[in-house]
């Protein structure tokens, strides 16, 4: 029994020592088509004939990517957090211009395997996405929350890992990600639309994207 404890412990020192561990930040942008989301959008400019400035069609985030590698040889396991932003906003003209802001925000937490081959990678995550929409008007320093919803979802990944250093590299990332369920936004259009009978307000958010991200820590490749 003893014998055995010691070589496991032997080969996961062995192991350890090929291990590389990297914090990594960058930033991205991904884009949707968000068919549903636009035609909300489109209703409401419709209903509102007052608008100077209407509110423009919603389909890029963009944030900061925060994440961790943990690579073993070829292979490595990842955990990352993303905060991913935009806002549209409505001016409406008269006595006093109103001004009408939506806030956007899309966070991703997600773990993650990863497979190398010289610079080239590809990997798979599943994800925990939060969406949020919030919105304010002028006149006011308060965002009133419209909608908070969680879904699960993977996204797809390949990259270029391009050694700068021994301890930095930087790497590029395409990439496709989706919600296993499609968010409701139902809540949201009751505010946005309070006379709209839409029956169908369910969103896919399939998003692909692209994030440069640095990396931290001893570079194999370099």
């Amino acid at each position: 029994m003893y014998r055995l404890l010691y070589i496991l412990i032997f080969k996961f020192v062995l192991i350890s020592a090929d291990a590389q561990f990297n914090f990594q930040v960058g930033y991205q942008y991904l884009w949707s088509e968000a068919l549903r989301l636009n035609d909300l959008i489109a209703e409401h400019n419709l209903s509102h004939p007052e608008y100077s400035q209407k509110l423009s069609s919603l389909n890029g985030l963009h944030g900061i990517h925060l994440g961790l590698r943990y690579q073993i040889n070829s292979v490595a396991l990842t955990g990352s957090w993303s905060n991913d932003i935009n806002k549209i906003s409505s001016l409406a003209s008269g006595t006093s211009e109103i001004k009408n802001e939506y806030f956007f925000k899309k966070q991703f937490f997600s773990l993650g395997l990863e497979s190398a081959r010289g610079l080239f990678a590809l990997g798979t995550t599943i994800d925990l996405q939060i969406l949020n929409i919030k919105n304010r008007i002028s006149g006011s320093d308060d965002k009133i929350n419209q909608l908070t919803q969680n879904r699960y979802g993977s996204t797809f990944y390949s990259q270029l890992d391009f050694p700068l250093s021994e301890r930095m590299g930087l790497l590029v990332r395409l990439f496709y990600s989706l919600p296993w369920e499609d968010f409701n936004l139902q809540d949201w259009n009751k505010q946005l639309n309070p006379q709209s009978s839409a029956t169908n307000t369910n969103e896919k958010f399939h998003h692909i994207g692209i994030s440069l991200i640095f990396s931290n820590g001893f570079q194999t490749r370099f």
